[in-house]
């Protein structure tokens, strides 16, 4: 039976993944409460 990772876990995937995609490479700020979130494009 699959089991679902906690949430707090599964949210911090989802940021890495945009880190990676976002940065292509580049610096990953940590830690991510210093992302200023509304400053994304899009």
């Amino acid at each position: 039976m699959h089991t679902d990772p906690p949430e707090n876990a599964s949210e911090t995937l989802l940021q890495k993944t945009w880190a990676v995609e976002r940065f292509a490479g580049q610096p990953v700020p940590e830690p991510w409460s210093g992302v200023d979130w509304d400053a994304t494009p899009g």
